[in-house]
């Protein structure tokens, strides 16, 4: 696999694997990829738009440090490695783990507990800090 990094205004990228920024691509899949990878839709702040496209049991980590995270928010509300978000494209859900001060919360309003992995099922908002960042699971 090969690492990508890159810098748009002031969000960084770095990563390996396939990624994709497209919308069109998730429609061109069949039933048994699906199912064996997953997807995070950033659907409020720097990252709205996106689609990163995640293998089983792949994690995206996100934070506000490049050395520490592989999905970079620089915000004051993100921390160096704010969360970790592995995918479980198999059961059709995401491990999400909260390492912050800020909190990670989901859609529910509930806050995640530090440390603490917990099993959020596909089509889940989840809210980086505040309501300023937030992806969707699917």
């Amino acid at each position: 696999m090969r690492t990508m990094c890159f810098v748009l205004g002031e969000v960084t990228f770095a990563w390996s694997g396939n990624r994709t920024q497209s919308s069109e691509r998730k429609h061109c899949m069949d039933s048994e990829s699906l199912n064996k990878r997953g997807y995070i839709e950033g659907i409020r702040g720097v990252y709205a738009g996106y689609i990163i496209e995640l293998e089983q049991g792949e994690q995206l980590i996100i934070g506000s440090s490049g050395s520490e995270a592989n999905l970079v928010i620089r915000s004051d509300n993100v921390s160096s490695m704010h969360c970790v978000i592995t995918c479980n494209g198999i059961a059709g859900s995401y491990i999400v783990t909260d390492f912050s001060k800020e909190g990670t919360y989901l859609s529910d309003g509930t806050r995640l507990s530090y440390g603490n992995p917990a099993i959020v099922p596909a089509n889940t908002i989840i809210y980086i800090g505040d309501i300023e960042n937030a992806f969707k699971v699917r």
